[in-house]
């Protein structure tokens, strides 16, 4: 409930985000996919944060499920009104289908988390004995990914500039503090 609150009822990160955005002056393609960026709450590598950080991988997972399922239904409509206010306060004018980010979410985020979730609950012990290679494979795929990420759009980074990155970083920030109030 409080990860509920902080996230979309005060929509703490994404106003942020359009504020880093709108202060910062960064360019609409910018600050068009911070924006989009800063509504999106969780990820599907949030369990692996929170197992590298020693936490509570069930209470992680069980929110990353919480946020995806929000987050399917409230991402167009709070990246539109967030991407509305950034239109207002730059002049932008942005237009967003939500139907492949839904699609996105609900494929590779929701029903993953509740196939697992059955398996676990169906079969307890095929689900622990695939859970130590899971866990593997997944820092595994993660190190492959973020190198890859890293490789494949090094020149973007440096062609966006400083400021953006900058700005990602304050919005982290922004989302590191909410998530230690929860």
């Amino acid at each position: 409930v409080l990860a509920l609150i902080v996230g979309f009822f005060l929509m703490l990160v994404p106003l942020v985000g359009v504020g880093l955005a709108v202060g910062l002056g960064l360019s609409d393609m910018v600050a068009v996919g911070f924006v989009v960026t800063a509504c999106a709450a969780g990820s599907s590598y949030s369990a692996k944060l929170v197992e590298l950080a020693g936490g509570d991988i069930r209470v992680g997972v069980g929110l990353m499920f919480l946020l995806a399922a929000v987050t399917a239904v409230t991402l167009g409509p709070l990246a539109a009104l967030m991407l509305g206010l950034l239109g207002s306060a730059t002049g932008a004018q942005v237009s967003l289908d939500p139907v492949p980010i839904l699609v996105t979410l609900v494929l590779f985020q929701l029903l993953p988390l509740i196939g697992l979730m059955e398996l676990g609950r169906r079969a307890p012990g095929v689900a622990e004995r695939l859970r130590g290679p899971a866990v593997r494979a997944s820092t595994v795929l993660l190190v492959v990914a973020c190198v890859v990420v890293v490789i494949d759009s090094a020149d973007e980074v440096v062609a966006i500039g400083p400021v953006p990155m900058l700005a990602m970083v304050a919005l982290i920030g922004c989302g590191l503090v909410a998530g230690h109030v929860i």
